[in-house]
């Protein structure tokens, strides 16, 4: 597993969340079942919280189905990039519950 989030999450995300998601993959951003999955995260905001930093709100879309795909949750999500070894990262996030769209 950590060889799989290492893979999809690499270029985007800090090593060290990546170890805490490792460690604790419930709280990791992405698919626990076969379906629903995540599709994309919509941007609502973002807001610069130091020179180096951004917090950015959005919420997690989740679909299932078969060649029709449809919305079926979503979820708020907070993330904190910053720039780290002169990349932007998201270096921390924040899940907040499933939103059931049934």
């Amino acid at each position: 597993m950590e060889k799989s989030m290492q893979e999809n999450y690499g270029e985007y995300v800090s090593p060290s969340l990546i170890e805490q998601w490792f460690k604790d993959p419930i709280n990791a951003p992405g698919r626990l079942t076969s379906s629903p999955w995540p599709d994309r995260i919509e941007i609502l905001s973002t807001e610069k919280v130091s020179e180096g930093a951004y917090e950015v709100m959005g919420e997690i879309v989740e679909i299932a189905g078969g060649e029709k795909k449809e919305i079926v949750a979503k979820r708020t999500i907070t993330l904190l990039v910053e720039i780290t070894d002169g990349k932007w990262l998201i270096s921390d996030t924040t899940i907040g519950e499933c939103e059931d769209r049934n």
